[in-house]
């Protein structure tokens, strides 16, 4: 009973292991691989497709000031980074109330790309991961209000905060792989 339970067991193993459609281990790697390529790919293609979108509503925001209105931006700009207890909605309040109509015109505008262009970024994504057998992501919050004063304030606050992390990590050194 014993030799015949050990015997049907190893014909079931050489059986699995010898699947003509069963990938190998390292037919498996090569496609987890191959996979996570092609998901890395994805995602630095969006990164970079959302940094160039960020720049250019920034850019487009910043243009439509005036230079009073952006030295104001900047203060209170300033006030926040540097106040223990920072009054963020208090500040796009007063900035909004300072700025005219063709300005908050324009930043609503440059914010309602910025949402365009996130949501098509994250649809790729989306389809990518769907593509090769995932669920896909809820992409959540931009962070973008309808309200000029608050966008003007996310948009340059979160740039300013990119572009300090981009240089302090190109001054650091490069680190070297075993």
């Amino acid at each position: 009973m014993r030799a015949t339970l050990v015997a049907g067991l190893a014909t079931i193993a050489l059986a699995l292991s010898s699947c003509a459609h069963c990938p190998t281990p390292q037919e498996q790697r090569a496609a987890s691989e191959a996979l996570q390529r092609r998901f890395a790919a994805g995602y630095a293609t969006a990164t970079r497709e959302m940094q160039q979108a960020r720049d250019t509503a920034l850019n487009s925001m910043l243009a439509a000031l005036t230079p009073a209105h952006r030295a104001e931006l900047a203060n209170l700009v300033g006030q926040l980074a540097t106040t223990t207890h920072p009054d963020f909605a208090g500040a796009a309040r007063q900035l909004d109330a300072t700025l005219t109509p063709a300005e908050k015109a324009a930043i609503l505008k440059a914010s309602a790309g910025l949402r365009h262009r996130y949501d098509q970024s994250t649809s790729k994504l989306n389809n990518l991961i769907k593509a090769n057998g995932g669920f896909g992501f809820f992409p959540g919050e931009l962070g973008i209000s309808d309200d000029a004063g608050m966008s003007l304030l996310l948009m340059v606050i979160h740039q300013t905060s990119v572009r300090a992390s981009q240089a302090a990590r190109e001054k650091l050194p490069q680190s070297v792989d075993p």
